[in-house]
């Protein structure tokens, strides 16, 4: 005797907690309709413990995006790169290790960008002074210790400013100084200054006075 049956095996089901604003309650029960939820039934205000719980977990959220954002700002030109995984293994992680790894890879590459712009600096620096120390070279023979040193007694400098300045400079620190030396490049002044410690500030405000660069 055959017998009409249906059978029907059960499907994995999932149940989940989605949180919206009211005015957009309409759309989100329209949208989840539309994704082939079975079942939808609306809670009532949340409460006050729950809406804190909500408001920190908003706010590491925005955190974090704040450093991603940050971490995409070093990149210079986008690059097309493979995954070693499925995305979805990605956002099946726990939220604490995603928000570690982002503040991990960002101290990184903040650190990594702060050495690479003192490296900048220190070219820059460099290669000022190889427009200057030739001119003054001709003149002196020290190395370049001595031609900047502070130690308990002696205090030694120098100052680049422009051409017509440099006689001005000199009449103001003639005083406090010991010894001076003058280099002059196309339209600038070299002045190595040897002076007493107690002599430095008077001759570093005639030097700021004037716009000199050391």
């Amino acid at each position: 005797m055959n017998l009409p049956l249906l059978l029907n095996t059960p499907e994995p089901m999932a149940r989940m907690r989605v949180v919206t604003t009211r005015d957009r309650s309409d759309a989100a029960l329209k949208t989840l309709h539309e994704e082939g939820v079975l079942h939808v039934e609306q809670s009532e205000e949340l409460k006050p413990v729950e809406r804190t719980a909500i408001d920190e977990a908003r706010r590491r959220v925005s955190e974090s995006l704040k450093y991603i954002s940050e971490i995409l700002s070093y990149i210079p030109e986008k690059e097309k790169v493979f995954l070693k995984e499925p995305l979805t293994t990605r956002y099946l992680r726990p939220f604490d290790e995603i928000e570690n790894d982002a503040r991990s890879l960002y101290a990184t590459l903040t650190d990594l960008y702060k050495k690479a712009a003192g490296l900048d600096r220190e070219i820059k620096r460099l290669r000022e002074d190889n427009r200057y120390l030739p001119p003054l070279a001709e003149e002196i023979d020290l190395n370049l210790a001595d031609l900047s040193f502070s130690g308990n007694y002696l205090f030694s400098m120098i100052f680049v400013l422009p051409l017509e300045l440099h006689r001005s400079f000199l009449d103001r620190i003639r005083p406090h100084t010991l010894h001076t030396i003058v280099a002059t490049t196309e339209n600038e002044a070299v002045v190595y200054v040897i002076t007493r410690v107690e002599g430095k500030k008077d001759i570093e405000a005639a030097a700021n006075d004037l716009g000199c660069r050391t």
